[in-house]
């Protein structure tokens, strides 16, 4: 089912025309912040 919302079409970090644990897994791989780089290749 496609994101219902505008913005939930942001987080389709996958482009499969949904939000799902998929993209959960790709936002958790890519995930950073103070003393946690951010990996270049994480969204693969």
């Amino acid at each position: 089912m496609p994101p219902s919302s505008p913005d939930c079409q942001q987080v389709d970090l996958d482009s499969d025309g949904d939000v799902d644990q998929s993209d959960f897994g790709i936002f958790q791989r890519c995930y950073s912040g103070d003393g946690q780089p951010a990996d270049p290749n994480c969204a693969k």
